[in-house]
């Protein structure tokens, strides 16, 4: 048996040991504490090499640290420009509250660190969303998770770029999405077949803005290719591929009937009146034949609910003013399934009339016309049936 004292001595030594040794999460956090301060020092004391070793010391000591302290160093290191590229991404992965001041105050974060915390959640990529600078990869990622408050906070920032892959999807989201349409119709990205795609799903307010922004004088085009439609509409056999491609460039129309023959204006005006009052198929057949395009573009103006698609056809057939007005008088005989105008909407309609040219008005009708063509995937494009030819295109006998 040990003496009594030498057992009071032993115990008194680890009393002593433990009061000197600090306990082990103490310890952890001073240690982290040292290495963030270090982490930060100026480039005159710490070299890249040196940064890097320490960086990487501090992660393995944050691995085993409690929230707080990881939220205390991320809010530290915040606001040093030269955080080492790994201990950035430990951090933003980290929980919300490490991520946060991060995202919030470092002025460079790599694209890489932006996408993968982009795929965190949507916290995570509402504080991407607001950095002054975003990769347009980062960007496209954040729209394409269709969140539509961060959508709007994208489209209503001049400064990021959105690729034209994700204008696509956001054209195809904006038809049902009306917080996003007038965002998207404004955006420097858009094209003239997005915006004559949106025309049919827009209000006239922003109908005008797409008319007006996309206006196109086609002059240039066609002198250019003068020659070539002189041998494509007088062959007896032409290249039906290259007459397609003609036919969105052609200047002149005349209205044709069923086996190719002239129509008077008179005939024309009549049968729109009769099809504007009841658009069945038949009559949308018959107005297609008129303007040259196919059944469902003539019925998709015919029962178009703004008037404004209307306007365009008669235009693009070469209707005067006089006559187009004509078209909405004495509506006692209008079927329920064809669109109804008020005074203030036909004068406003017959603005738009003026307003467009008639040129202008044929690059519109066509492009709504290949809009099958238009639309389709990338991939699907080049397969041998996408550029066959339409009903529209068999009878279209040209200008020549």
């Amino acid at each position: 048996m040990q003496p009594a004292e030498n057992i009071s001595i032993a115990e008194t030594f680890d009393s002593a040991l433990e009061a000197a040794v600090p306990a082990g999460p103490q310890t952890r956090h001073l240690l982290v504490r040292k290495l963030a301060d270090l982490v930060v020092l100026s480039q005159s004391k710490l070299n890249n090499n040196e940064r890097d070793f320490v960086a990487d010391l501090l992660i393995r000591a944050l691995d085993n640290v409690e929230l707080s302290t990881r939220e205390e160093v991320a809010a530290r290191i915040s606001g040093f420009a030269d955080v080492p590229i790994q201990l950035q991404r430990f951090l933003m992965t980290d929980d919300i509250v490490v991520a946060r001041p991060l995202l919030e105050n470092l002025t460079t974060i790599p694209e890489s660190v932006l996408l993968e915390v982009s795929q965190l959640g949507t916290e995570y990529r509402r504080l991407i969303a607001d950095r002054d600078h975003l990769p347009p990869g980062v960007v496209d990622y954040i729209l394409f998770c269709g969140e539509t408050e961060l959508i709007v906070r994208i489209l209503k920032r001049d400064n990021l770029e959105i690729s034209s892959v994700a204008m696509d999807s956001l054209v195809a989201r904006s038809e049902a999405e009306e917080l996003i349409k007038s965002l998207v119709i404004r955006r420097p990205e858009l094209r003239l077949e997005h915006g004559l795609r949106m025309f049919w799903w827009l209000k006239s307010p922003l109908r005008k803005i797409v008319l007006a922004r996309f206006a196109v004088d086609r002059s240039i085009i066609q002198e250019a290719m003068h020659s070539l439609f002189v041998e494509i509409f007088t062959n007896e056999n032409p290249d039906r591929h290259v007459k397609a491609i003609l036919k969105l460039i052609d200047r002149r129309h005349r209205p044709r009937g069923r086996n190719g023959e002239t129509v008077t204006m008179d005939i024309v005006e009549r049968t729109l009146k009769l099809a504007r009052l009841n658009p069945t198929e038949e009559f949308c057949h018959a107005v297609g034949l008129l303007a040259g395009v196919t059944t469902e573009t003539a019925g998709q103006a015919l029962r178009d609910l703004g008037g404004e698609g209307f306007a365009i056809l008669c235009k693009s057939i070469g209707l005067s003013r006089t006559a187009f007005a004509a078209l909405f008088e004495d509506d006692g005989n209008v079927d329920e399934t064809a669109p109804q105008y008020s005074a203030e909407k036909v004068e406003e309609l017959i603005g738009i009339f003026d307003s467009i040219a008639r040129d202008y008005s044929r690059t519109i009708l066509r492009y709504w016309d290949w809009k099958q063509d238009l639309y389709k995937k990338p991939a699907d494009r080049h397969t041998p049936a996408v550029r066959e030819t339409s009903e529209a295109d068999d009878g279209y006998f040209g200008a020549i």
